[in-house]
C-alpha cells in the first residue's frame, strides 16, 4: 500500500497557534485540528478531524489530499506502517509560521513591510508552549514560513533557551545571515538546514522578485556551506524569473547548496487581479510554457542519487508536474 507518515509526525503552527497536519496546509482540505495556545498537544493529536485524515491514508483514498502536495507523486509502497497506530504520541517535526517579521517586502509574500524590533507576544506563547511539551523529546523545528527568523525578536530569544534536543530548520531570505554570524555558529550542531528563498539566479531578478542585495545572500550561503550547515535553496516561479529555472539549480550547485526547490506560484489573498495577472504562469502572454516545461522535464530526470560537486537532489511541488 501507498503510504504518507505526515498526518503522523509532521504539523503546521500558525500564527494565531492554530494546528493543521502536514508541512503544508494546502497539501490537504483538513483545515485547523485544534490551537495550541488554548489547548495542549494531547487534547490536538486526539482531533476526530485528525483522526478522519490519517483514515483517509489508510483506506488509500488520499480524499482529503489536494495536488499541490509533492509527496503524492512519489509516494512508495510501505513495508509497515506498525510504527504508526492510533495511540497518543508526540511529533517529530513543526513547522512554525508564526512571526510575520521580514526585512523584506517581496510583492509575492506581502503588499506592505511589516517590520518591529518588539517580541510577538502570540509568537511567544508558542514558543514557550513548545518549549515546555517537547523538552524532553526529539523535535525538529521548521521556521519560519511567515517571516524571516533573523529578522524576529522572538525567535532569537527563544534560541538562547533551547536545549540540544530541538533541531532547527531554518527558513529565511538570505539578507541577515551575515549579520547573525554569532548566532548561527553557537547553533550550528543544531541547525540540520537552511532554506534561502532566492526566486532568482541573478542580482537584476532578484531585485525585482525580492527586493533585497543578491550579494549578501550568496555571502550567506557561503558562511553557512563554511559552517558545514546544509543550504537548500527556494524557487517560487512565476513570469519575472521563470526563464532562471535551469540557471538557479547550476547556481546552487556552484554554491555547494544539498538541493534545491521549486514552486509553482499560488495566488494569496494579498495580490491584486492586475499583479496576478502580470506575474501568474498559466494563461499568461508573456510566458513561454513550453519552454518551462522543457527544463521542468530536465529538471524532474536528475537521479536521486548524485554526484558530489556536479548535481544536487531537485524537488518540486505537486502542481509543476501539471505544466
Amino acid at each position: 500500500m501507498k503510504f504518507c507518515n505526515q498526518p503522523w509526525t509532521t504539523f503546521t503552527i500558525q500564527a494565531d497557534g492554530s494546528v493543521v497536519p502536514c508541512l503544508c496546509g494546502l497539501w490537504n482540505t483538513v483545515g485547523p485540528i485544534g490551537n495550541v495556545i488554548d489547548q495542549d498537544f494531547g487534547q490536538i493529536l486526539l482531533s476526530k478531524k485528525l483522526k478522519d485524515f490519517k483514515g483517509s491514508i489508510l483506506d488509500q483514498s488520499f480524499r482529503q489530499c489536494t495536488n499541490i502536495c509533492p509527496q503524492l507523486p512519489v509516494l512508495s509502497d510501505a513495508d509497515t506502517i506498525d510504527t504508526y497506530s492510533e495511540e497518543l504520541f508526540l511529533p517529530d517535526h513543526l513547522l512554525l509560521s508564526i512571526d510575520q517579521n521580514c526585512n523584506l517586502r517581496c510583492e509575492s509574500c506581502r503588499s506592505e513591510n511589516i517590520f518591529s524590533k518588539k517580541r510577538n507576544k502570540n509568537a511567544d506563547i508558542i514558543l514557550e508552549k513548545i518549549r515546555t511539551t517537547f523538552i524532553n523529546h526529539k523535535v525538529t523545528l521548521q521556521c519560519d514560513g511567515y517571516g524571516d527568523v533573523f529578522a524576529s525578536e522572538s525567535y532569537k530569544n527563544f534560541f538562547t533557551n533551547i536545549d540540544s534536543n530541538f533541531k532547527l530548520q531554518i527558513i529565511t531570505n538570505g539578507n541577515l545571515i551575515t549579520k547573525n554570524q554569532n548566532l548561527i555558529e553557537r547553533l550550528s550542531k543544531q541547525i540540520q538546514s537552511v532554506d534561502v528563498s532566492v526566486d532568482a539566479a541573478t542580482p537584476e531578478t532578484y531585485l525585482k522578485t525580492r527586493g533585497g542585495v543578491f550579494d549578501k545572500v550568496m555571502d550567506g550561503i557561503a558562511l553557512l556551506v563554511n559552517q558545514n550547515v546544509k543550504v537548500n535553496l527556494s524557487f517560487v516561479v512565476q513570469e519575472k524569473n521563470y526563464k532562471e529555472v535551469m540557471p538557479a539549480y547550476e547556481l546552487a550547485v556552484k554554491s555547494g547548496c544539498h538541493s534545491i526547490n521549486f514552486h509553482k506560484i499560488e495566488k494569496w489573498p494579498h495580490m491584486t487581479e492586475s499583479w496576478w495577472d502580470q506575474n501568474k504562469l498559466d494563461d499568461n502572454p508573456n510566458v513561454d510554457l513550453q519552454d518551462l516545461k522543457k527544463n521542468l522535464d530536465l529538471l524532474k530526470v536528475i537521479p536521486k542519487q548524485v554526484l558530489v560537486g556536479e548535481s544536487i537532489p531537485v524537488y518540486m511541488t505537486g502542481n509543476l508536474y501539471n505544466i
